[in-house]
C-alpha cells in the first residue's frame, strides 16, 4: 500500500514537475544551438522551475495570509489542486496537463515576490 499510494504518485509528481519546461521550444538538439537561442532556452527553464517552487511557496503564503475562506486563499487552492490532482488522482504525467495550473501558480509567485519585496522595504524604511 505505501508503494501504490504514496511512493509511486511522488514519483510522478516529481517527473511531472521538475523538468526543463522547454522541451518543444526548438526542433534542434541542445548542442546544435547558437549563443541567442541557448540563452532565450535557459532563462525560459530558469523561469519555469522559478514559477513552480515560487508557486508552491506562494500559495502556501496566499492561503494562510487570506484566511482559510478568504477569496484570495481560492486561487491558492486551485494552483495546488491542479497540480497535484493529476500525479496523484489520474496517476498521469504529461507535462500539458500542467498548463491549468501554470496561471495560478504564476498568480501566486508574484504575490509572494510583493509580499517579501514589501517585507524587505518595511525592514529598511524603519527609523
Amino acid at each position: 500500500p505505501y508503494i501504490y499510494y504514496i511512493y509511486a504518485p511522488l514519483r510522478i509528481l516529481k517527473k511531472f514537475l521538475i523538468h526543463s519546461g522547454t522541451y518543444n521550444l526548438f526542433n534542434k538538439v541542445f548542442a546544435e544551438l547558437n549563443v541567442a537561442e541557448l540563452g532565450f532556452k535557459l532563462l525560459m527553464s530558469a523561469l519555469y522551475l522559478f514559477v513552480v517552487m515560487g508557486g508552491f511557496l506562494g500559495a502556501i503564503f496566499l492561503f494562510f495570509k487570506s484566511g482559510i475562506l478568504g477569496t484570495k486563499s481560492m486561487i491558492a487552492v486551485m494552483a495546488v489542486y491542479f497540480t497535484l490532482i493529476y500525479p496523484f488522482g489520474f496517476r498521469r504525467c504529461e507535462y500539458r496537463y500542467f498548463v491549468q495550473a501554470y496561471p495560478f501558480m504564476l498568480v501566486c509567485t508574484v504575490y509572494l515576490v510583493t509580499f517579501g519585496y514589501e517585507v524587505i522595504k518595511k525592514r529598511f524604511t524603519r527609523k
